[in-house]
C-alpha cells in the first residue's frame, strides 16, 4: 500500500516516541518535550532541537484536517503555489500585473 510522505514521517515519528517511552525514565502522562529536555540518553540530548522541531510538524500534520483528503504536509507544493499566488496579489499592482499577463 502506498504511503504518503506525510503518513511516512508520522510512523517515523511514532517508532521515536516508542524508542523514548520504552526507555522507562518516564510516565506516559510527560509530554515529548519534556522526556527529550530531561533524558538522559545522549542520542536524543544530540538531536534535542532537531527533534522537538519534527514534533511541531507531527502535531501540525495530526491535529490539523485534511484539505481535499490530503494531510497537509502532503499539500506542501500546492500550498507554496498558492501562497506565491497571494504574495504576488498582494505586492504587484493590478496594473502592473495585467501588463505582464500575470495570472492570481
Amino acid at each position: 500500500m502506498y504511503k504518503s510522505n506525510a503518513e511516512e514521517f508520522l510512523d517515523w515519528f511514532s517508532k521515536i516516541e516508542k524508542f523514548i517511552k520504552d526507555s522507562g525514565e518516564f510516565s506516559s502522562l510527560d509530554s515529548f518535550a519534556y522526556k527529550l529536555s530531561n533524558s538522559r540518553n545522549k542520542n536524543l540530548n544530540r538531536f534535542k532541537i532537531e527533534l522537538l522541531s519534527l514534533a511541531e510538524l507531527r502535531n501540525a500534520i495530526v491535529h490539523n484536517p485534511r484539505i481535499e483528503g490530503e494531510l497537509i504536509a502532503d499539500r506542501i507544493k500546492k500550498l507554496l503555489k498558492r501562497l506565491n499566488t497571494f504574495i504576488l496579489s498582494w505586492l504587484i499592482p493590478k496594473k502592473y500585473s495585467q501588463d505582464f499577463n500575470l495570472m492570481f
